[in-house]
């Protein structure tokens, strides 16, 4: 493995989302390449300086249950011969969802 082999896997590497084996063939090719292991540590500093602080909080479970009730509704409405577009009602479940989260997480800080 070579550097442009393993610069496609960088993100996944550092989000811990590579299976065992292509993590070992990038692990094997970081203790080799001083480069390569400059560029991960950034992006870890990065990803802990940045990503985990800006993450969202959770979605409450009133939101989650909402959600679901909401997205069951479309469905049940869907079977029964409406012409809606789950995709659409999808998308705005998902929208709700995120409007619930950031109304509710300033809240929780």
């Amino acid at each position: 493995m070579d550097c442009s082999d393993v610069h496609p896997k960088l993100f996944g590497y550092v989000d811990g989302e590579l299976d065992l084996e292509a993590r070992g063939r990038v692990d094997t090719h970081l203790r080799a390449c001083g480069p390569c292991r400059q560029l991960v540590d950034l992006e870890l500093q990065f990803h802990d300086t940045y990503v985990e602080r800006l993450r969202p909080d959770p979605a409450p479970p009133r939101v989650w249950e909402r959600t679901t009730a909401l997205l069951g509704a479309l469905v049940a409405q869907q079977r029964a011969g409406r012409r809606r577009s789950l995709g659409w009602a999808l998308a705005l479940a998902l929208i709700g969802l995120g409007t619930g989260v950031a109304l509710v997480a300033p809240l929780r800080r």
